[in-house]
């Protein structure tokens, strides 16, 4: 018995057009998140915000992806507007060049779907994803201080980082991101407002 009825119009419509694309090459560069990305082994890869899935997965990731519509889209009442994203600790104070770690926490999904988030970035970087890190601290000039996410792969390694100080004072906005990006993309975020002192 097909499962689509049951899952409602808009949803079975997703499911119906996501193996329509697999017949196409092209679908490799659908547009999903970084926790799938991460889960169909992008490793410590940094994928930007909703990032490109790699050709050779993306039959997998359909498989992944009609999970999660079955398990947040399916009748359970998700709703991805009513999705809250916090950031703690919320105020931290911190001197030059000093480093804090950071925790995401997502609240309103449905109770089989991953909380995980899909980018961090500082607002007074311009959302530059080129100062954000796992290893090697970028080289090129970062005003607002560079963000460290946490290598693992795991969903859960997506809601930790640590923001480390540029060497001026001032305050700076580190944005935690979170995206249900397939269909109709809704994105929700968090911010912890950090002053950094001399």
């Amino acid at each position: 018995m097909s499962i689509l009825p049951r899952l409602g119009t808009t949803t079975s419509e997703h499911i119906r057009r996501s193996w329509a694309a697999m017949s196409h090459a092209s679908y490799g560069e659908a547009l999903y998140s970084e926790s799938l990305g991460r889960r169909l082994g992008g490793g410590t890869k940094d994928w930007n915000s909703c990032g490109r899935l790699p050709v050779n997965s993306y039959r997998l990731g359909i498989v992944f992806l009609l999970l999660a519509i079955s398990g947040c889209g399916g009748g359970g009442g998700f709703n991805p507007d009513k999705v809250t994203v916090s950031v703690s600790p919320p105020n931290p104070m911190i001197a030059t060049s000093a480093t804090v770690e950071l925790h995401a926490s997502v609240q309103g999904l449905c109770s089989t779907c991953a909380a995980t988030i899909n980018e961090w970035n500082v607002t007074e970087n311009n959302d530059d994803p080129s100062c954000n890190w796992f290893d090697t601290p970028p080289t090129q000039p970062c005003p607002g201080g560079t963000i460290q996410k946490t290598a693992g792969g795991g969903p859960l390694t997506t809601l930790t980082a640590t923001y480390h100080a540029p060497s001026s004072a001032g305050t700076f906005h580190v944005v935690a991101e979170w995206c249900l990006c397939f269909g109709s993309s809704v994105t929700k975020d968090g911010t912890s407002v950090i002053t950094v002192s001399p």
